[in-house]
């Protein structure tokens, strides 16, 4: 991708972040961003005094990006790559949780009969509510919280229950149980990422796969 021309902050701001996607560390990004500018490294003292600035710009396009992006193989590449740089630690926590549901996150759930023929489950069967008290938002039963649950446009999507969901509804399928239910394979596009490095350089388990016929079988 070409790199723009200008010497304010926003475009060697966004030529950083280019430079970065491409492979380049920060420190080179930065130089190159800089030569590109017509700005020696000698004569850049009151552009280098902005830097915190600039990286900052770096940041938030990066995670703006981040946001928008479907979490697919690059996603997951890319949120492993930035884990331990410059992005806010409530980012990072968001992005760790759609890697979670993407590659194959985990949820307790009550037993529950599905024949796979029949489709999906119906609202009223799951027993879905158009609400959601504080204490089951910190719960982890909302919706939005929740592996299963996705975005499309402007709709509230669940893998497994037919209908539109609002992001706050609340299902009692997926109540605390005695049974562990797991996803069993993520797109055939995208990599399994059993763990990821968080900012301490600790290894995050993300998920564990099983086979369907494993999760049939789970007690």
């Amino acid at each position: 991708m070409p790199l723009g021309s200008g010497k304010d902050k926003q475009t060697i701001a966004s030529n950083i972040r280019t430079l970065i996607d491409e492979g380049r560390s920060q420190k080179q990004a930065l130089a190159i961003a800089l030569r590109t500018a017509g700005i020696s490294r000698k004569s850049a003292t009151e552009i280098l005094k902005q830097v915190d600035q600039i990286m900052g710009l770096v940041a938030k396009g990066t995670r703006e990006k981040l946001e928008r992006e479907p979490p697919t193989k690059r996603f997951l590449m890319k949120f492993a790559s930035d884990l331990s740089g410059q992005l806010p630690i409530a980012v990072v926590q968001n992005a760790m949780k759609k890697a979670r549901g993407h590659a194959g996150g985990t949820g307790k759930i009550t037993r529950v009969e599905v024949e796979k023929s029949a489709g999906s489950l119906s609202k009223v069967i799951a027993d879905y509510r158009g609400d959601a008290t504080e204490e089951e938002q910190h719960a982890g039963r909302v919706c939005a919280s929740c592996s299963f649950f996705g975005v499309e446009g402007d709709r509230g999507l669940c893998d497994i229950v037919e209908g539109d969901i609002g992001r706050l509804a609340t299902c009692d399928l997926f109540k605390p149980g005695e049974f562990m239910f797991v996803k069993s394979q993520p797109d055939t596009s995208d990599v399994h990422v059993e763990g990821l490095l968080d900012g301490e350089h600790e290894t995050v388990e993300l998920c564990k796969f099983e086979s369907p016929g494993d999760v049939s079988e789970a007690e």
